[in-house]
């Protein structure tokens, strides 16, 4: 798959540590970006294991490494802008990448040729032919249980489900996101009464009237929610019924209304226990 040139993600940014340009991004950036990206990856990865020359960490694990790059600063971007600042746009992005991002990583994990080929470098470890330093001692060893625990030796079948599971986690857990950010956002508290919010600083209180007229409520103040269950303004908030008020708008996020997540738990719980019990754990945790 290939990139219009003109998206900013094709090059490297030139800012220092080449950190994001995100003046120079557009929402319609991300996506292309990102499934270039992927297919980049793949190809780059493929090429490790069909290489025939015996395996080295130069041409195994720096190989690897050295793989992704456009994936890497398109994603890094993306996951730095969308949860801090999003929209309709990138919501869409994210509800369309996830599962793709799910099946790229099947598509890594459950490779056996891919897997022979670090195995491979790991054997001739093994028998004395290659010294690795520390570092990509450490690497081969993560690397390999990486392969095994995300089903590489599953039976075809089994990786089937595998790759259902994975794909509808990610869709299911994209949308509990989404979810819980717009319920946080719709539990923010209107105060009409500029003397309810007693104890706060006057920077606090003039923060909230702002916040009140960005959503459209003139003449009143709006305090909105952080994501934790306690509320830092309930430290030092003097009237009761608004410390009540506020905590149980905090509380009761995703219990019901327009963005209950009930539904959403649920299901994730049930299939993230059936693959579990497919990667032969006995509950996800494990």
């Amino acid at each position: 798959m290939s990139l219009d040139p003109t998206n900013p993600f094709v090059s490297p940014s030139t800012l220092p540590f080449e950190l994001p340009d995100f003046a120079a991004i557009t929402d319609a950036d991300y996506q292309p970006a990102i499934e270039a990206g992927m297919a980049e990856h793949l190809a780059e990865l493929a090429a490790i294991a069909a290489d025939p020359e015996p395996a080295t960490v130069a041409n195994v694990i720096e190989a690897w490494e050295s793989s992704g790059r456009l994936l890497a600063r398109s994603l890094s971007a993306f996951f730095t802008k969308q949860p801090a600042d999003t929209n309709e746009v990138l919501d869409a992005v994210e509800e369309a990448v996830a599962p793709q991002l799910a099946a790229h990583s099947d598509a890594i994990h459950l490779d056996r040729t891919l897997y022979d080929r670090v195995a491979a470098l790991a054997r001739r470890v093994e028998a004395g032919e290659v010294e690795l330093d520390p570092a990509s001692a450490y690497w081969l060893e993560r690397k390999l249980l990486a392969f095994e625990r995300n089903g590489v030796n599953l039976a075809e079948a089994e990786q089937v489900r595998l790759r259902a599971l994975n794909h509808r986690l990610a869709e299911l857990q994209s949308a509990f996101g989404r979810e819980a950010l717009a319920g946080l956002n719709a539990g923010a508290v209107l105060v009409s009464d500029v003397a309810e919010l007693d104890g706060l600083s006057p920077a606090e209180v003039s923060g909230a009237r702002d916040r009140a007229a960005d959503r459209g409520h003139d003449g009143g103040w709006l305090i909105e929610l952080d994501n934790t269950s306690g509320q830092r303004p309930l430290d030092v908030l003097k009237n009761r019924d608004l410390r009540h008020r506020l905590h149980l708008a905090s509380v009761s996020r995703g219990w019901g209304g327009e963005h209950d997540t009930r539904a959403l738990v649920v299901e994730m719980a049930r299939l993230r226990a059936e693959r579990a019990l497919l990667l032969g754990f006995p509950n996800h945790a494990s």
